[in-house]
């Protein structure tokens, strides 16, 4: 068959257009909540159903439409905003390009109620897969209310890829929190399944509203940052080292107003958490970073979560600056960094500042910019079979049938010693086993937890005082749908009001650990992402975070009394080669391994 070029129809074209702004539920509550900010609104009403997957409603008391301009509103490319070339490098808007209603309409029904401030009437239009089907005069009160059902019922392979109503919530619910926090002047109050889960009042500070939206927990472990470079202005809000989370989830940077997503801003982040923070955790932090809008172009992708800087040395040093002289200023931190400028000055943070800049600008566009290592191929090793795993053996040999010889017990071998605090060494005949004590014990703990919960055992220690842990609302949303999954796994969280959750036991494995600090965490790398298909899954995945978390760490020195009790549990737990991540607990090396390793063959 010959292929011939054609132009697309416009439904189709309208289609895949939309796929590069509607993404899911979460994409069309964004755009909508931009267009009533865009309208100058004081007050926004949300009502989700089905976490936004069956409807989402978007009322606002904005400026309305003109009843002439009803039906011009869904027509692409239709907008208010620009009127030529230069205006897209002046944008202090959300929007401006004429493609959300448009692309809205295009896989779903979209109903508009809307009435301009003064008018007598307002106007009612309603569409349904892009086509217009009612447009009329009616009465209503001023601004504008956007109805949207049957979401990708024209599309229905994005409708396929749909996560869980719940974590569709918990998607929309997090560009809330991202709208509340940039606009301290918006009332907003959202309602899901007809129980209202938030209520913002207006405050003047954003410090105010931080408690509100991010939870109280946060809002009192953080501090007050600001910094000026050039035409650069940094104010926001971060948390002291001492309150930190497992992933980067807790990054909200609004350049100006408008919430982005900056690989260039978090690599200056991490250089002004440098010496102060753990190794893999990350601070939560607000930052509002303000510039002329000729300096930063809000157009280099679809949904505009990405931006590119005319400057952006200005934007690094900026950011770090606020960091640093932030956490100086912080008695936890006194004498670290006494001056922004002696950091600055350090050869090491110019490299630090060179190296990101490389980074930032080896694509330009809607590509995000990807970090590479700079250190180059790595050089291969005289000893590659010690790290590759080629020296790698099980300790239940195979017969020449399949079948498995009782192998070498852990409890058996003669301990040797402890190298670097992680790694237990032992002999055994003319083997040599050396096992990572982190790697062996989560295992360890990873199946007496599932097997647990799998013969429903109560294993759950109450604590003596139940720890209250304030939370955002989309973290306390999470929470709830999970609480039956955690109440098998021994965790007992109860509400407690107000985004607030009340944790009674946690497993008695596990007593070793901060409550507060591990419930924590279990929002953060268990909970959140979206990335959840299943309860086995998640399920799974809250047990590894569990094991993970009580295991003993490494630069850990165990007695010889830890050691024996260690390698008696391994020899009764079964898949005990690797740990819940899939790492290596132990390798054993063979005499003749050895001798390879020493050119003795």
């Amino acid at each position: 068959m010959e292929n011939r070029i054609a132009v697309l129809s416009r439904e189709v074209a309208d289609q895949i257009a939309a796929g590069e702004v509607v993404e899911r539920p979460a994409s069309i509550l964004k755009e909508l909540l931009e267009n009533a900010i865009d309208a100058d609104s004081t007050e926004l009403s949300v009502n989700l159903e089905q976490g936004g997957c069956k409807s989402i409603r978007v009322s606002d008391n904005g400026q309305g439409i003109d009843a002439g301009e009803v039906g011009l509103a869904f027509q692409r490319h239709a907008t208010s905003k620009i009127q030529s070339v230069d205006d897209i490098f002046h944008i202090i808007t959300y929007g401006f390009r004429g493609e959300a209603l448009p692309s809205i309409a295009s896989v779903a029904r979209v109903e508009m109620i809307s009435r301009k401030r003064n008018a007598l009437s307002g106007s009612r239009v309603v569409l349904d897969g892009g086509k217009v089907e009612t447009i009329q005069e009616i009465g209503c009160p001023e601004g504008t209310t956007v109805s949207v059902t049957h979401i990708f019922d024209h599309v229905p392979a994005r409708k396929k890829f749909l996560k869980s109503v719940s974590t569709e919530q918990t998607a929309c619910m997090e560009v809330l929190v991202r709208i509340a926090l940039s606009r301290p002047e918006l009332r907003l109050n959202v309602t899901a399944n007809g129980r209202e889960v938030l209520r913002v009042p207006h405050v003047k500070k954003i410090s105010d509203r931080l408690a509100l939206v991010l939870g109280e927990d946060v809002a009192e472990h953080m501090i007050r940052v600001d910094a000026e470079k050039g035409n650069v202005r940094l104010d926001g809000m971060i948390t002291r080292p001492d309150y930190s989370r497992a992933n980067t989830r807790g990054y909200y940077f609004f350049v100006n107003g408008r919430f982005v997503r900056d690989p260039l801003i978090s690599h200056a982040v991490m250089t002004g958490y440098r010496r102060v923070i753990p190794e893999k955790r990350y601070p939560i932090l607000v930052f509002f970073i303000d510039l002329p809008p000729e300096d930063v172009d809000v157009n280099v992708h679809p949904a505009k979560t990405e931006v590119r800087f005319r400057n952006p040395r200005d934007i690094y040093d900026c950011v770090v600056e606020a960091v640093v002289s932030g956490l100086g200023a912080g008695s936890a931190t006194e004498g670290i960094w006494k001056h922004a400028g002696e950091i600055t000055a350090d050869p090491s943070y110019r490299q630090r500042v060179e190296e990101a800049l490389k980074r930032y600008t080896l694509v330009t566009g809607a590509k995000r910019p990807v970090y590479h290592s700079s250190a180059g191929p790595k050089p291969v090793s005289s000893f590659t079979g010690l790290w590759d795993g080629s020296g790698l053996r099980d300790l239940h040999e195979k017969t020449e049938d399949g079948s498995l010889l009782p192998g070498i017990r852990f409890s058996d071998l003669d301990y040797l010693g402890q190298v670097g605090a992680a790694y237990l060494v032992f002999s055994g005949g003319d083997k040599m086993v050396v096992i990572d004590q982190h790697a062996a014990h989560e295992r360890i703990l990873f199946e007496k937890i599932r097997a647990a919960a799998q013969k429903r055992a109560d294993f759950r220690q109450a604590l003596l005082v139940p720890e209250v842990l304030s939370l955002s609302p989309s973290e306390y949303e999470q929470f709830l749908s999970a609480q039956d999954i955690l109440a098998e796994a021994g965790i007992d969280i109860e509400p407690f009001g107000d985004n607030t959750v009340l944790l009674k036991s946690i497993p008695a494995l596990l007593t070793n650990l901060s409550p507060k600090q591990f419930l924590q965490d279990l929002v953060t790398e268990t909970l959140a992402g979206g990335k959840i298909l299943s309860t086995t899954a998640l399920k799974e995945k809250l047990f590894i975070m569990m094991a993970c978390k009580g295991a003993v760490k490494a630069n850990h020195t165990l007695t010889d009394d830890e050691v024996k009790s260690l390698c008696a549990e391994m020899d009764t737990t079964p898949f005990n080669a690797t740990c819940p991540h899939g790492r290596p607990a132990y390798l054993v090396y063979n005499l003749s391994d050895l001798q390879k390793l020493f050119k003795r063959t």
